[in-house]
């Protein structure tokens, strides 16, 4: 959603005959705990800082939100919302055109890429076989000299049989 929508939104409909609330006070834990249902909302926020959420008490609180968010705004189109998520490169109102997304989604998992320097190494590199390609200095014009390391050691890491 974030690539397509200039303003993601998660809906949060909770059922109108229960406390309005994800979880009982008593069920809270006071860490981090992967199974828990904060602790994956808080890490979704953190990886998506664009994301909004609703939380809405029903079908009809849900209702009054929407017509409040879309008043004196054009309705959306069906055939570009559904599009939205078909396209194998990004719009132009992203900064990075023409790059593919599964080459991005790739290039964002290697170590000392960030979102803070991605788009500069993307347009340094110009793919990835443009990145396999640069040297440790180019590296470190695009990316700074602790993230160029960490990703030039990985480039350079040789396969492992792990069989």
């Amino acid at each position: 959603m974030c690539r397509h929508y200039a303003q993601p939104v998660l809906l949060i409909e909770l059922d109108p005959h229960r406390p309005f609330s994800l979880v009982h006070p008593s069920e809270l834990q006071g860490d981090i705990a992967p199974g828990a249902l904060q602790s994956k909302l808080s890490l979704l926020l953190l990886h998506f800082p664009k994301l909004r959420l609703i939380w809405s008490h029903g079908a009809q609180s849900t209702v009054t939100h929407f017509l409040g968010l879309k008043s004196k705004r054009d309705e959306p189109e069906l055939a570009a919302s559904v599009a939205a998520g078909q396209e194998t490169e990004l719009a132009p109102a992203d900064g990075s055109s023409g790059f593919s997304l599964v080459a991005q989604d790739m290039l964002r998992r290697m170590p000392g890429v960030n979102a803070h320097n991605v788009h500069k190494l993307m347009r340094c590199a110009g793919s990835l076989r443009g990145l396999a390609r640069m040297a440790e200095p180019e590296l470190r014009e695009a990316l700074g000299a602790q993230c160029a390391r960490q990703l030039a050691t990985f480039l350079d890491t040789a396969p492992t049989d792990e069989g």
